[in-house]
């Protein structure tokens, strides 16, 4: 029981250690038929662990052991599936879905490779986005890839932007937002320039 020392006996002790290998429902259920005692094995595994009582098995199979029949791979493994089988769900390059973020995203290349449309769409008009920068839909809906809709801006600005909630604000006035950011930002690197 927890929070009450449970007092074992010096015969109980003595036993206890003369048989510690056995399984420890046997050896709970030989102390208290020996005893008359109502120990749980909860007890005893307790016990024999504080006083490194160890039961002798490692757990490791020996030297010469002969496996189960029955042993081995269950499910699929490395050699399950043949070279060229191409699986039931299995979608081409160009195939579009909706990832679990809400974006729709196109697949670019073998075997598993996805980028969201709008970054695809943004390099098929402007080339290639430069380390650090993304590319953002400025009305906020994920689903709007027109290239009117996307603007790339620097990850500070992104930043700066979501800090100071202004992705929230109406359409209106989301480039307006935008432009803030990017002001914001500038300053930024300007005083940190200076100070350094």
């Amino acid at each position: 029981m927890k929070g009450r020392q449970i007092k074992y006996g010096q015969a109980e002790l003595d036993f206890i250690y003369a048989n510690r290998t056995m399984v420890r429902r046997e050896l709970t259920d030989a102390v208290n038929a020996k005893f008359n005692a109502s120990h749980d094995i909860k007890n005893i595994n307790a016990l024999c662990k504080r006083k490194g009582w160890m039961t002798g098995r490692t757990g490791c199979f020996k030297k010469g052991n002969i496996p189960s029949p029955l042993a081995g791979c269950k499910g699929p493994n490395k050699t399950t599936f043949k070279k060229g089988n191409t699986p039931v769900n299995h979608r081409p390059v160009g195939s579009e879905r909706i990832s679990k973020d809400g974006w729709l995203e196109v697949k670019i290349a073998e075997p598993r490779k996805w980028c969201g449309k709008h970054r695809v769409e943004w390099e098929k008009h402007h080339g290639p986005i430069p380390k650090g920068h993304i590319v953002i839909f400025v009305d906020g809906n994920p689903l709007n890839w027109q290239i009117e809709n996307l603007q790339m801006i620097s990850r500070a600005e992104h930043a700066i932007l979501n800090k100071r909630g202004l992705r929230n604000v109406p359409d209106a006035v989301k480039p307006v937002a935008i432009t803030y950011g990017r002001l914001i930002n500038r300053v930024r690197e300007k005083t940190t320039a200076r100070a350094a």
